[in-house]
């Protein structure tokens, strides 16, 4: 559980709106920590384009890059 609390749709911005929507068409659910980011728009916008831009790159094939991520989050104890 995050120490702040998580922002609901109801209090987000108009932007952090329409992030939860495509991060909820792309996993089917919107995490806490896109809601925590949430009350700091710049930084929830920046991590909305490094997410973006890691789906596109075209170094590692899209299978073992989520590989590398569902590895990541088994490691630290959190679910991806």
């Amino acid at each position: 559980m995050a120490r702040i609390e998580a922002l609901q749709d109801e209090k987000a911005s108009l932007l952090s709106r329409v992030i939860f929507g495509a991060v909820r068409r792309r996993l089917g659910l919107v995490s806490e920590m896109w809601r925590v980011c949430a009350h700091v728009p710049r930084l929830q916008f920046g991590r909305a384009i490094a997410e973006v831009m890691l789906d596109r790159s075209a170094l590692v094939e899209r299978r073992l890059r989520w590989l590398g991520v569902i590895k990541t989050a088994v490691m630290i104890g959190c679910p991806a």
